[in-house]
């Protein structure tokens, strides 16, 4: 029963309230994943939305709030417009890495772990076995992606309080 037209009228999106890191949103993704994906999603971000080059360097690079688990509500139209930046980007991403299908991305996942680009082994997801939790790219991109997204779109943003449910 929640009137969805009077709140969007107080607010322009509605999300969970953001991680805050004690380093950066950059620093934290190459604690956990492999700057080899982030500094080609950062290249075809530039290279399609070149408006975002300094709103990259607020939010990803220098900025320490990340909006985890990319869960929110805004109005259709706003949704359709961050769905397009995101799939946009997502894509061709992969295009340029090269990964088109789950086993392109097992192989990638592989190669970067043996090369210990992708350090949280022991860490964050390691209960699920590493090579699955960091095949998981989409899900940490698009982490980063409506990050940069929401805090460079909305200024009216209704934060609410984060759950995290794998502990319930």
């Amino acid at each position: 029963n929640i009137d969805f037209d009077a709140l969007f009228n107080k607010c322009q999106i509605i999300c969970s309230a953001p991680m805050t890191f004690d380093v950066t949103v950059l620093q934290q993704y190459q604690r956990c994943h492999s700057m080899t994906e982030l500094d080609i999603i950062k290249g075809t971000v530039m290279d399609l939305y070149p408006q975002y080059e300094g709103s990259w360097k607020k939010y990803i690079e220098e900025g320490h709030s990340l909006l985890y688990s990319s869960g929110f509500v805004m109005r259709r139209e706003d949704y359709v417009n961050y769905a397009e930046f995101f799939t946009n980007v997502c894509f061709e991403t992969l295009n340029r890495m090269g990964l088109h299908t789950p086993d392109d991305v097992a192989q990638y996942t592989v190669n970067e772990i043996n090369a210990g680009r992708k350090p949280n082994v022991n860490g964050l997801g390691a209960d699920k076995g590493i090579l699955k939790y960091q095949m998981q790219l989409a899900g940490f991109w698009q982490e980063r992606l409506s990050t940069l997204y929401i805090f460079n779109h909305f200024d009216r943003i209704l934060f609410t309080p984060f759950i995290k449910m794998e502990n319930i």
